[in-house]
């Protein structure tokens, strides 16, 4: 075990005059950074910004973005999550270590070609309990952050959605809800300032008054205006009033607007956001529930087996038929159409051509978004009755059962409508081909399905 002891500022190094065994001591970061055999690293006490810089460039770095950290100090609130509490005390140092070793033994070292996801990943692998949590952070713009995500994400502003796609693949699993949060659904910010208004003519000049009612005119009016002298007097039609309850009452209105003179029980409750100005009632609010995030096990086993980098896996979520499967239900509807002339049928295939060039210009993480994004569209157009294949690693085949050509193109043609409604960057850079092969328009249906789908697999009928 090899732990480094990192002097930051005044050369004063971590426990510096203790005798610790399986330590290496070291005056700079970037000397620290030239030592490939060590399992943990200690932060001596320094400023807080240069405490972020360092801890930055060393989860950034390959060769020691996944060891263990801490800080010989209190951990600043910038930091939750970043380092490993204990920075103070060597025995709970050793034993983290200890922890975390042999999980960095099974990985081995980070790949120099590792994207912000993959180290996320590993990141949590290595730790036993393999949970990230949100911190409160009341000056941003959700009011809780992620300090580990953002740390890792080119674009921090984007891990909301980064996070619905770790969880949707199943990777990650929210685990315990921390707080509740409500957001404005023009900017999603978390800055909002909820009041009561009049709700006649929305003014936000109202106030508490102790009313009474007038049972000889109706009149309702404020305590104050029926008080004449020492006794209580109808302002509107001069009726003494003595006897409570048979000449007048205490209503369950208790409040008034001073701009239009309307007295009601309940205000309206609406919503102002600080950052754009925009008024919502609270329904229209984006509910975000915040919660602890933790590796499963499928998240373990992709890391472990190196499929992380499938993007396209994004599509194994729909629940395919199998090959066998699929041309035994073609076949049994072909039949069907042979012998009785119905049900016509029609066959899609979708393709998406240029993955690997995504992945080149815009990431791996962000193509696997844009086509989660397209799966999402893709289910839109599919019916309960269609049977989806998986048939190439980029090529997916649909059975549409009692489905004309022409209603086929319909589907097709919402397909993409329903793409080109996305807002996700990169949308426009997906290129996607169909085929589409009709029964009876395009076969007369004596084909093998194999057949079928080899004359499918050669027609491309268009782009979306």
């Amino acid at each position: 075990m090899k732990i480094a002891l990192i002097a930051l500022e005044d050369d004063k190094i971590p426990f510096e005059g203790e005798i610790l065994v399986d330590t290496i001591r070291f005056p700079s970061v970037d000397s620290m950074l030239q030592e490939s055999d060590l399992q943990g690293i200690v932060l001596g006490q320094a400023e807080e910004k240069l405490l972020e810089q360092v801890v930055l460039q060393i989860l950034g770095d390959p060769g020691h973005g996944l060891l263990p950290l801490f800080i010989c100090a209190e951990i600043p609130m910038a930091l939750a999550g970043l380092v490993e509490p204990g920075g103070t005390d060597f025995r709970k140092i050793r034993a983290r270590v200890g922890e975390i070793g042999p999980l960095l033994k099974i990985l081995g070292r980070l790949p120099e070609e590792a994207d912000y996801e993959e180290r996320l990943l590993r990141w949590l692998f290595v730790r036993p309990e393999g949970i990230v949590s949100p911190v409160a952070d009341f000056k941003g713009p959700q009011l809780y952050t992620y300090h580990l995500l953002e740390a890792l994400h080119p674009e921090p502003s984007k891990t909301k959605t980064w996070i619905s796609s770790l969880v949707g693949r199943g990777l990650l699993t929210e685990k315990g809800i921390v707080d509740r949060v409500r957001l404005c659904p023009g900017c999603g910010q978390g800055h909002l300032n909820f009041v009561d208004r009049c709700p006649n003519c929305q003014s936000i000049d109202i106030r508490k008054h102790d009313f009474l009612h007038c049972f000889a005119c109706g009149n309702v009016s404020p305590e104050a205006d029926f008080l004449i002298g020492n006794h209580l007097s109808c302002p509107k039609c001069r009726a003494q009033l003595r006897h409570i309850g048979a000449e007048y009452d205490r209503p369950l209105e208790n409040q008034r607007c001073h701009s239009c003179g309307t007295v009601f029980l309940d205000s309206e409750v609406v919503a102002r956001c600080l950052d754009c100005n925009r008024v919502s009632v609270p329904g229209d609010l984006e509910t975000v529930n915040i919660s602890h995030l933790s590796l499963t096990e499928d998240g373990r086993l992709a890391v472990r087996n190196g499929t992380l980098r499938d993007v396209y896996a994004v599509f194994d979520r729909e629940h395919f038929a199998t090959r066998k499967h699929f041309e035994q239900l073609l076949g049994w509807i072909r039949d069907m159409f042979r012998r009785y002339g119905s049900p016509s049928f029609s066959l899609v295939r979708i393709s998406v051509r240029n993955v690997p060039d995504l992945v080149a210009q815009i990431g791996r993480p962000s193509t696997i978004i844009l086509l989660e994004e397209f799966s999402r569209r893709l289910r839109a157009i599919m019916r309960d009755t269609d049977i989806p294949l998986r048939l190439e690693e980029h090529a997916i085949v649909i059975l549409m059962p009692a489905t004309s050509r022409e209603k086929a193109l319909v589907g097709i043609k919402r397909l993409g409508v329903l793409s080109g409604e996305s807002e996700l960057p990169g949308r426009d850079k997906l290129q996607v081909d169909y085929g589409l092969l009709a029964v009876p328009e395009d076969s007369d249906g004596k084909e093998s399905p194999a057949i079928l789908l080899g004359m499918l697999n050669d027609r491309v009928t268009g782009t979306l």
